[in-house]
């Protein structure tokens, strides 16, 4: 099946494609320069990389955090060049997801033909993780570049040769990127069994010695990197117990095999709602289109994911949501393989699967192109959990003589910028009473009249008292102001994209004040 000629000249798509690079970049520089707040986990992360010496890294990270060294030492480095902010924190990120889509716009040009270049090139810049991703204080954009850069080096050489100086070079490559990227493994693994698969069996033995400094490089940089810090994380018991819902119960839960598989397509990989099931069916006609095409390609490009499903089903490696962002580009090439296999590679004699063809192209890529553009024009788009702005306000406002109240999801934002501009330690209390979520905001009103009174009770004589949450509902934000009231006198309210901050009077015989 060949779908380099439809009736498009290679100039046009390469036009097209580099504007669609183009647009990538934007997309990202956008989200960059939205200055959003950092939200708990990042500022959980920060917290870490700004408290801790370059080696005290390789310890166990506060606040439930894993990080590999190399990445938190890159961050380390940025801040104390270009100092403590968001832009310094995200600036690796956001490089790091900038080269991805020059590096995916080789990829897809190796891997993938005619049209199928530009409409790769089209998901890959504007689905909705892939851009987040870059602008977020943690490893995961940084995991797809890894695996990207790993891939398009290593796949052209797994049948080669090796010299002295070319199995140094990969090995020291190889080292680099475990220690800066935790599932590059999974690509340094899955290249070289497909190189293992395409030898003949009497070359095997010839072929791992030839490559047996390589390997001894790799292996003395997992090794290392497990004993030094991934035994440590794995001595975690909130990280491990936050990972124990990502494995199967037993070795025959197939259901979650299918189960893990499937919320690839909603997340990492980002089509959204009941798209990703379509996503799922333009994967499949992939497959089956690289199979007629190029079964090599078809094995290549699914090793990475097939060892990491692998890794997941045997408790070796949580296969869900973000820790499974570096595989999005590899599904990517295939969906928009198996969207153009419907539209112009089966027999089109059965136009109502060209027709299909089209409809799943229009449910794939434009919401995700549309997305992004709005995102491009209104910024504000970007923001969520955005406490940076009200802390700012209540420092604006803050008379002397008032205490803030910090409910937990707020806890970690809130330490991460009081370390910068800090409150008076006796000006504030971290509460260790967490709202309910949305599903349970009809039950929030008694649970907050049993449990939070207690300990506001301890600020009740207090004529100005402010709370500082950070929720994603409005639902929960305004039963809790509601309830509120019922406490005290309401002064002022500040509102962000999941962020609230509001100041009340708790002592009922005070006077009014102005704000």
């Amino acid at each position: 099946m060949e779908t380099r000629n439809i009736g498009t000249s290679g100039n046009r798509l390469r036009y097209l494609s580099f504007s669609l690079v183009a647009f990538g970049i934007i997309v990202r520089l956008a989200q960059y320069f939205s200055k959003r707040s950092l939200w708990h986990d990042e500022a959980g992360l920060a917290l870490n990389i700004l408290n801790r010496s370059y080696l005290e890294l390789l310890g166990t990270l506060d606040n439930n955090q894993s990080a590999p060294p190399l990445f938190l030492w890159i961050e380390k480095l940025f801040i104390q060049i270009f100092g403590i902010n968001e832009l310094s924190l995200r600036l690796f990120p956001l490089l790091a997801g900038i080269i991805s889509i020059f590096l995916f716009y080789t990829f897809a040009r190796r891997f993938v033909y005619g049209i199928t270049v530009p409409l790769a090139i089209a998901l890959f810049p504007s689905l909705k993780y892939t851009v987040y991703y870059t602008g977020e204080v943690k490893p995961y954009g940084v995991d797809l570049t890894v695996a990207l850069l790993l891939f398009l080096i290593l796949a052209p050489l797994c049948k080669q040769y090796l010299n002295v100086r070319k199995n140094i070079i990969l090995g020291v490559l190889g080292v680099i990127a475990i220690w800066l990227s935790y599932p590059s493994v999974f690509v340094l693994t899955g290249v070289e069994l497909w190189g293992w698969f395409n030898t003949p069996p009497r070359k095997l033995k010839s072929v791992f010695f030839n490559r047996s400094i390589v390997y001894c490089f790799w292996s003395i940089g997992f090794m290392s990197l497990y004993f030094l810090v991934i035994k440590k994380t794995l001595d975690n018991p909130g990280l491990v117990e936050s990972w124990a819902t990502r494995y199967p119960d037993s070795f025959l839960d197939f259901v979650w095999l299918f189960d893990a598989f499937g919320r690839f397509f909603y997340r990492p990989l980002g089509f959204l709602g009941w798209s990703d099931g379509i996503a799922i069916f333009a994967f499949c006609c992939g497959c089956i289109s690289l199979y007629y095409r190029d079964k090599s390609s078809l094995i290549l490009l699914n090793m990475p994911l097939t060892i990491a499903l692998l890794a997941g089903y045997c408790y070796q490696y949580p296969f869900r949501e973000r820790l499974v962002h570096f595989l999005t580009p590899f599904a990517i090439a295939i969906v928009a393989e198996g969207i153009v296999f419907l539209i112009v590679g089966l027999n089109q004699n059965y136009q109502f699967i060209k027709i299909l063809g089209v409809i799943v192209l229009c449910t794939l890529v434009i919401p995700p192109m549309v997305r992004s553009s709005q995102q491009v024009l209104n910024p504000q788009l970007f923001l969520f959990h955005h406490v940076r702005p009200v802390i700012q306000y209540v420092r604006e406002k803050w008379h002397p003589g008032d205490r803030l109240f910090v409910f937990p999801s707020a806890h970690a934002q809130f330490t991460y910028y009081n370390s910068i501009d800090p409150f008076h330690p006796e000006d504030y209390i971290f509460s260790q009473y967490n709202l309910p979520n949305q599903k349970n905001a009809a039950k929030l009103s008694s649970l907050v009249s049993e449990t939070f009174q207690n300990e506001v009770s301890q600020l009740q004589e207090k004529e100005r008292v402010w709370f500082l949450l950070s929720a994603r509902s409005l639902i929960i934000q305004n039963v809790l102001l509601m309830e509120l009231k019922q406490m005290g006198r309401q002064l002022d309210v500040y509102q962000q994209p999941d962020a609230l901050g509001c100041l009340y009077n708790l002592n009922d015989e005070s006077p009014d004040l102005q704000n």
